[in-house]
């Protein structure tokens, strides 16, 4: 367990953050402020690389391993194991 520091705490804050968040101990109201901090950026660095990122949409498995595209058997259908499909 780490050790404790001396940090300076807007005591307001920390008290909201603990009546909001059904907090009895400061730290665990801190560590959970912490890591919402922490969830909030990473969800941002997500949305800010939308966009940003080139698909191609030829992709399959297939090429990605380097293997050959085969042609689909017509006569093989794979259906749900319900009564939904039906040759």
């Amino acid at each position: 367990m780490p050790k404790a520091k001396k940090i300076k705490v807007d005591q307001e804050r920390l008290n909201e953050v603990c009546q909001r968040g059904g907090f009895t101990d400061k730290s665990e109201a801190i560590n959970a402020s912490l890591a919402e901090f922490i969830r909030i950026k990473r969800l941002q660095e997500t949305f800010n690389a939308l966009g940003k990122i080139e698909m191609d949409a030829d992709w399959t498995p297939r090429k990605a391993r380097g293997k050959p595209e085969t042609p689909l058997n017509p006569r093989r259908v794979v259906c749900p194991p319900s009564n939904l499909c039906r040759i």
